[in-house]
């Protein structure tokens, strides 16, 4: 009975921190959804409904993490081209280091209207831990317990240097296997130079920022 009731109360409290509901005061970073392995690192997807125009976009998208993996981002909009996306890193400083900001050039394929826009990406400095307690319930001298309760919380750990907020947290866990993210400075040098390249030679129609 006592094993029985201990799986049960796993099984609830793990559907439970599957749909963890997040909130930070004044949080600049406003997500729709945060994925958060036990490996100090997070699936970030930021999602925003912007006025697009016809032809092509060009959007500032100010809200990335400030050690974004770039090479995993990923940029899609409703009924719409992604034509180019590219970062500079001349964003608010956080921890000593700029953050990314990310320009992206969209072809709207319709008339001017409010498309949804969503960026994914990887970026570390969140993790999460579970802790577990059983407490035996009382029982006469010298007698086994027969019923016991478990409780459990978790614990997150932002130490991204930024406020989070996110509609929705999923909690994974178990090992992952991650390529190198390309965040060495030289690598952001470099990507940074070819981005502000880029960037200069694009003919734009319709400039917006967020």
């Amino acid at each position: 009975m006592l094993k029985k009731s201990c799986s049960l109360l796993l099984a609830f409290l793990f559907c439970t921190f599957a749909c963890l509901p997040a909130h930070a005061q004044n949080a600049p970073n406003n997500l729709a959804h945060l994925t958060v392995y036990n490996a100090n690192i997070a699936e970030f997807l930021d999602e925003r409904m912007i006025e697009l125009q016809p032809g092509r976009n060009t959007i500032v998208w100010r809200s990335l993490m400030p050690r974004a993996s770039i090479r995993t981002v990923r940029v899609m909009a409703q009924d719409a081209e992604v034509l180019r996306q590219d970062v500079t890193y001349d964003g608010p400083q956080v921890n000593s280091e700029k953050s990314p900001v990310l320009h992206l050039v969209i072809q709207n394929r319709g008339p001017a209207a409010r498309k949804r826009v969503q960026v994914d990406y990887l970026a570390p400095g969140i993790s999460w831990q579970a802790d577990y307690l059983l407490v035996l319930e009382p029982t006469a001298k010298d007698a086994p317990p027969t019923a016991a309760m478990l409780d459990s919380w978790v614990s997150l750990n932002n130490n991204t240097g930024v406020d989070i907020d996110a509609g929705t947290i999923d909690l994974v866990a178990g090992e992952i296997s991650l390529l190198s993210d390309g965040s060495s400075d030289g690598y952001r040098r470099e990507y940074t130079t070819q981005a502000q390249s880029n960037i200069s030679g694009v003919n734009e129609d319709t400039t917006s920022g967020t």
